[in-house]
């Protein structure tokens, strides 16, 4: 019932007696709970941007449970430990974040054999039950998660290409880019910044691998947006216990704004308040930026919405040569018309494809031996690329339409019937990209 009120630790014994976690306090267990569902709202803003239909919501889920393993095992339930294999047998099937997963892996056993040493040389942190056996497990483990990279169709080809894929950041992809310091992503550095206060101040014992883990987290999502939810993940899982004691630890100087909140019209209040602020949440989710609730839409301003109903109109096929930010859109939309290049990147496309398509982009010089212009058939461009205005200035090409968005080009109009008699192109209406569209229509 002391722990906290002083500056003794549990011994291992104790802790291997008691658990996972030493018995606590009433007071700071239940402070526990309300600070995790607390940091929870805060955390879960930055998570919800990988919450998106696609592979990398596999690698949230795996992490958590990576996590989950990791805390049965340094609390000495090592059988646990069998699980980590599979986990990630199935998770590099499943999405290349199985590698950032086998990373933390051999951090958490790098840390905890850092621990050891620390503690024989006389530096206290840390207890673990029967902290040796914990390393062998840990590292035995590690190898052989990281050998079930090759347990997949491509066999040691994925592993090849995860790390280049890794060791390659597009700068063009705005999700590739490091994590700026502003309101799109304050839920991230909030949530460093509890982390390192909950750490340093907490009277808790204090995991040198779940450190290890956050700072390891931490870098990856500041370098890459894309990797920002996983880091509040983490810090949602390790975190709460230590901010809780922290307040505990200091109640003193928020008790005024306690006493407050007991008194039963603020309760009833703030009740209130949250019952209203909850039902405009649900609200705003189905008719915030929507015309129709409920529905799937994108904005015309930014999609070519009218472009490509205009090609279906006139029956435009074959080769698309078309913009990156487009073409899963179109794999969708025009099914008979291969596209250039799509947001699948590296996992389908060259880095040399890909550097050719930037160039075009651009309007600079590419090798036209990489992206041959000679194979498409027609092209969906933004109407102000650089790259649009080149070709539309290339004897063989013929714009067909435009937008303030978008512009159809084909190398040659005869080949598409429902093209004959036009005059070409034809100029979209201003209201091509105004309001937003059911997607799909």
């Amino acid at each position: 019932a002391d722990l906290g009120r002083g500056g003794d630790s549990l011994s291992p014994q104790a802790l291997a007696a008691c658990g996972d976690e030493p018995s606590l306090p009433r007071s700071i267990a239940s402070n526990t709970m309300l600070v995790a569902w607390a940091f929870g709202a805060l955390a879960v803003v930055e998570i919800s941007f990988g919450f998106a239909a696609r592979p990398q919501i596999f690698t949230a889920l795996s992490l958590a449970i990576e996590l989950w393993l990791l805390r049965r095992i340094h609390s000495g339930n090592w059988r646990w430990a069998v699980a980590l294999p599979p986990l990630f047998a199935l998770w590099f099937n499943l999405h290349g974040g199985a590698l950032a997963g086998l990373v933390l892996l051999f951090a958490a056993a790098g840390a905890t054999t850092t621990r050891i040493f620390l503690t024989a040389t006389g530096n206290t942190v840390a207890q673990v039950s029967k902290p040796a056996r914990t390393v062998l497990v840990l590292w035995i483990t590690a190898l052989l998660s990281a050998g079930t990279v090759v347990l997949n169709p491509h066999g040691f080809e994925l592993a090849r290409w995860l790390v280049g894929s890794v060791l390659w950041h597009p700068s063009q992809i705005q999700e590739w880019n490091p994590t700026t310091l502003g309101w799109d992503h304050a839920a991230f550095f909030f949530c460093a910044a509890f982390a390192v206060v909950a750490f340093i101040f907490s009277r808790r014992d204090r995991q040198l691998w779940e450190a290890a883990v956050l700072a390891v987290l931490f870098v990856v999502g500041f370098r890459a947006v894309r990797n920002a939810p996983l880091f509040c993940v983490a810090a949602l899982a390790l975190v709460p216990p230590h901010l809780a004691d922290v307040l505990e630890r200091y109640r003193a100087s928020y008790q005024r704004f306690e006493e407050l909140f007991r008194l039963k019209a603020v309760q009833r209040i703030s009740t209130l308040v949250l019952i209203l602020a909850s039902a405009g949440i649900v609200v705003a989710t189905g008719v915030l930026h929507k015309r129709r609730f409920w529905t799937m839409e994108v904005p015309r301003s930014q999609y070519p919405v009218a472009a490509i109903q205009f090609i279906r109109q006139h029956d435009l096929h074959g080769n698309l040569l078309v913009f990156f930010d487009w073409g899963e859109m179109c794999i969708w939309d025009l099914p008979d018309s291969p596209v250039s290049i799509d947001g699948r990147l590296d996992s389908v496309y060259s880095p040399a494809i890909i550097d050719a398509h930037w160039k075009f982009y651009n309007g600079e010089p590419f090798d036209t031996n990489i992206l041959n212009l000679a194979r498409a058939n027609f092209a969906l461009l933004p109407s102000q690329l650089a790259g649009a205005a080149m070709l539309a200035h290339d004897d063989g090409w013929h714009a067909v339409y435009d937008d303030d968005l978008a512009v159809v080009l084909v190398k040659n109009p005869a080949q598409f019937p429902k093209l004959a008699g036009l005059a070409l192109p034809i100029r979209g209406p201003a209201a091509a990209t105004e309001g937003r569209a059911p997607f799909p229509n």
